[in-house]
């Protein structure tokens, strides 16, 4: 479809503000070509040119169009031909740089101002925007054209034009608006990091402490157990500090020396005491990830494992019962337990001592390892 208004078809005082729309003729939907050259048509070009998809020719020059040329005209993809020429448009163009399809543009005897988009010049056969207000370089590919379509433009610089542009100026720093709010969260910072060293630092120290307490602890055992040795199996310490550890700390945390149980008859053990294991010499066999285990001497000569389980979570109803069922399961294969006791904060169970080390030490793949007749037990 093609629409074609011939020159000095309205006279200037038929003209008034806003006179042209082409929204019926676009809602068409099969316009082409609009020509509206030589007249006195004022006003500005309104968005819904949008509509005039299949839009290829829009003629414009000639009138008193003003205002800016509106965004919309860069979605009309099919736009070949477009002149807007001798008219009192303003303002930047639109980005009609992405119509590759464009061979003919006229914006000559504007006011545009800002800088040219980046045209793809290689499709154009007509180029010319001379006598506006246009600044900046000239895209690439300009240079096809004569400096005709480019004067009057004081801003302009490049080819084809005689002034080139000058070198680009280091970008400057801008100062940065420090808001009170970020003054705040900079301060916030400043305090919360030397908190959070300093908390660290602290756990830090306090493992290491624990570290060294208990390497002394280690050697203060290892000490004792020497000592024991030397002086005999039922030699009797005279004082408190020959202790084991684990005597030490059931007699701090006030536990009653009551609760010990002894689950054999053996007559050895008939009269023992829960004060017979604080005084009995101990030594430190190991450490495991829920007790310590330690050989001790009693009085009579008797040696005994005990095994201090601490933190276990282990209710002492249940750990009782369970000591009563070990006890009942009797088997010539399997070590029964001697003594047990029973407390809130720590427990102690009491093997007799076996001389020829851990079952560890004795499996296959161990220096001692030796060959077990399984099917036998």
């Amino acid at each position: 479809m093609r629409v074609a208004i011939s020159e000095r078809s309205f006279s200037r005082s038929s003209t008034s503000q806003g006179l042209f729309d082409a929204s019926p003729l676009c809602r068409v939907g099969s316009l082409a070509v609009l020509s509206l050259k030589g007249n006195n048509l004022v006003g500005g070009i309104p968005e819904e040119i949008a509509n005039c998809k299949r839009l290829t020719h829009l003629y414009l020059g000639g009138n008193r169009f003003s205002g800016q040329l509106p965004d919309a005209l860069w979605r009309l993809n099919n736009l070949k031909r477009v002149d807007v020429s001798d008219n009192n448009f303003t303002g930047p163009l639109p980005n009609l740089a992405q119509n590759s399809g464009m061979t003919t543009f006229f914006a000559q005897n504007n006011n545009f101002t800002g800088e040219l988009p980046q045209f793809d010049f290689a499709n154009f056969e007509q180029f010319n925007v001379s006598n506006n207000d246009f600044t900046g370089q000239i895209p690439d590919g300009g240079g096809r054209f004569q400096e005709n379509s480019f004067l009057g433009n004081p801003g302009l610089c490049g080819s084809p034009l005689p002034n080139s542009c000058p070198p680009p100026q280091p970008a400057k720093k801008k100062q940065k608006d420090v808001s009170l709010e970020k003054i705040l969260i900079y301060l916030g910072y400043m305090i919360l990091g030397p908190i959070v060293l300093l908390f660290s630092v602290y756990k830090i120290a306090r493992r290491s402490r624990k570290k060294a307490d208990g390497v002394d602890g280690g050697k203060d055992r290892r000490a004792d157990a020497s000592s024991s040795k030397t002086n005999g199996a039922s030699s009797e310490p005279k004082t408190s500090n020959n202790r084991s550890e684990y005597s030490i700390t059931s007699m701090e945390s006030g536990m009653n020396t009551s609760s010990l149980v002894v689950l054999t008859n053996s007559p050895e053990m008939k009269d023992l005491k829960f004060e017979d294991l604080l005084r009995a010499p101990a030594e430190l066999l190991g450490i495991g990830k829920h007790g310590s285990l330690y050989r001790v001497v009693l009085s009579n000569g008797l040696v005994l494992v005990v095994k201090r389980i601490k933190d276990s979570g282990i209710p002492s109803e249940d750990f009782k019962n369970r000591m009563q069922k070990v006890d009942r399961a009797k088997h010539p294969n399997v070590l029964p337990p001697i003594v047990f006791y029973c407390a809130k904060q720590e427990k102690l169970l009491a093997y007799e001592y076996q001389p020829n080390g851990s079952l560890f030490n004795l499996l296959p793949g161990t220096q001692n390892a030796l060959v077990f007749d399984w099917e036998a037990g």
